[in-house]
């Protein structure tokens, strides 16, 4: 007996379920989260698209290319893999940072240099972290790279710690390094302790940040840690006396090494964006000659505005320097001198 119109459609319905859509064709659905994953194979990121619906969660996975210098993992907060990079270092060096370029030039780990020079430092572990987006929370885009213990990363990110972590919350408003220990902040909030608490069970009772940012208007963060709870005068002494090390080696450790990486990673954030009709203006007057103090009164606005266009001018435009900006202005049609 043949089976009846319903039968054979419910049929090829089954058919239909029971087989696996290419992941080229798979899309998250509005209003989903995705959660990245990893898997056996390293140049391959495993993303799962969550449908909160009244069935419950439905789960589907998506497979894409991502670059292997980030590691994927399932939080905001992603780890940041170093690997083999030819420096383009121009002008001087200074000597904490010529082991890095050696070890580059050879194609080597660069982790065990870099735990080296921490320990040279007077510190027990490194971190450095960096937001793509222009204020840090718990939402936005943030890479690490750290040679503290990855459970120490994942119990950060989990907790979303990013919003109550004292340094990053004063760095992101500050230029100047904070130097702190046990004193500097227990005691303000019952959640600020328990973060403490929790960093100091990880190893991390005292340190040194220090914020960066670059003419891509990135905020980044170099923070050297250890298990060390208090600063005493003989330690706030040895921390005296290498401090400039320490700010070379953040500044140098992002320029030469994690700029090019995140690039050529994510790519500059602004790059390609249209410039601003103040932006404009800025770069106009530049091209006419102005110094930032004679365009801050032409425009009557503060230097430090004025400097922040130009940072934006030359994340925009790919530009190295104020020069550059303005031959590839007038190249491009953006200005007419």
């Amino acid at each position: 007996k043949s089976p009846g119109p319903e039968n054979r459609r419910s049929r090829s319905r089954q058919r239909r379920s029971s087989k696996v859509a290419p992941a080229s064709r798979v899309r998250p659905q509005p209003g989903s989260r995705v959660i990245q994953q990893t898997n056996a194979e390293p140049s391959v990121v495993r993303r799962t698209a969550v449908n909160h619906s009244s069935s419950g969660l439905r789960r589907r996975i998506l497979m894409e290319e991502h670059p292997p210098s980030i590691a994927p993992t399932q939080a905001m907060l992603r780890p940041l893999k170093l690997m083999p990079l030819q420096f383009k270092a121009s002008g001087y060096v200074p000597s904490i940072v010529q082991p890095l370029l050696a070890a580059a030039a050879k194609g080597l780990d660069l982790e065990p240099i870099i735990r080296s020079i921490t320990k040279g430092l007077g510190f027990d572990n490194f971190m450095y972290g960096i937001c793509i987006d222009p204020q840090p929370t718990a939402e936005t885009r943030q890479f690490v790279y750290t040679t503290l213990p990855l459970e120490w990363v994942r119990q950060y990110d989990k907790c979303d710690y990013i919003e109550i972590d004292p340094r990053v919350r004063m760095m992101a408003d500050a230029s100047l390094p904070i130097i702190w220990d046990q004193k500097t902040y227990r005691g303000k909030s019952s959640r600020l302790d328990r973060f403490i608490d929790d960093a100091l069970k990880h190893g991390v009772a005292s340190g040194i940040s220090l914020p960066i940012r670059d003419a891509r208007r990135r905020f980044a963060i170099m923070a050297l840690s250890s298990a060390i709870p208090f600063n005493d005068d003989i330690r706030l002494e040895q921390i005296n006396r290498i401090f400039g090390e320490i700010m070379l080696f953040g500044q140098y450790f992002h320029e030469l090494l994690m700029t090019a990486l995140l690039d050529k990673a994510v790519g500059p954030v602004d790059q390609g964006k249209p410039l601003s009709p103040r932006e404009r203006e800025c770069l106009a007057h530049v091209a006419r000659g102005l110094a930032s103090e004679d365009i801050s009164q032409r425009m009557s606005i503060t230097v430090r505005t004025v400097q922040m266009h130009f940072d934006s001018v030359r994340a925009k435009l790919g530009a190295a320097n104020r020069q550059e900006a303005v031959a590839l202005a007038i190249k491009r049609g953006i200005i007419v001198v």
